[in-house]
């Protein structure tokens, strides 16, 4: 259902300056003429202010699914334990301590599923329409194809 903030700037979009939304159900235009908002053509409009709110909602999504495979904290002292292997024992993790491989091994498949979650993120982007439901599970399963 489309705001009525929403709908106020898809009557200005349509009607030029000067169009005045009274209520939910009607508009006065520059002229004076008072015309029913159902009359207008503002479904165009309405997508073009609720498309950017709907992606911010997907990226939103992808961030919380993300921060549920790895925490910022996690993520940044990860890529600073690379970082300080690499410095101390080389660029190839065969020669760091085993401990250190597996804590490798463990942020690659981490990352792998981030990458993931934001290659999906990217495809229901794309989507037209966008889904109502971005929480949806089935929504984020399975690899994306760009």
């Amino acid at each position: 259902m489309t705001n009525i903030a929403c709908l106020s700037r898809a009557v200005f979009a349509v009607c030029g300056p000067g169009a005045t939304l009274i209520g939910d159900d009607q508009v006065e235009l520059p002229d004076g003429s008072i015309v029913a908002v159902a009359s207008l053509d503002l479904d165009a409009a309405i997508a073009a202010i609720e498309r950017p709110q709907q992606i911010a909602g997907i990226k939103a999504e992808c961030r919380r699914r993300i921060l549920l495979v790895m925490s910022e904290d996690q993520q940044r002292n990860t890529l600073a334990a690379g970082q300080a292997a690499t410095m101390q024992y080389g660029a190839d993790p065969a020669g760091w301590p085993e401990a250190l491989q597996a804590r490798q091994s463990a942020a690659l498949v981490a990352w792998a599923e981030i990458e993931r979650l934001r290659a999906k993120s990217n495809a229901i982007e794309a989507m037209d329409p966008l889904p109502a439901d971005v929480a949806v599970d089935e929504l984020w399963e399975g690899v994306a194809v760009d």
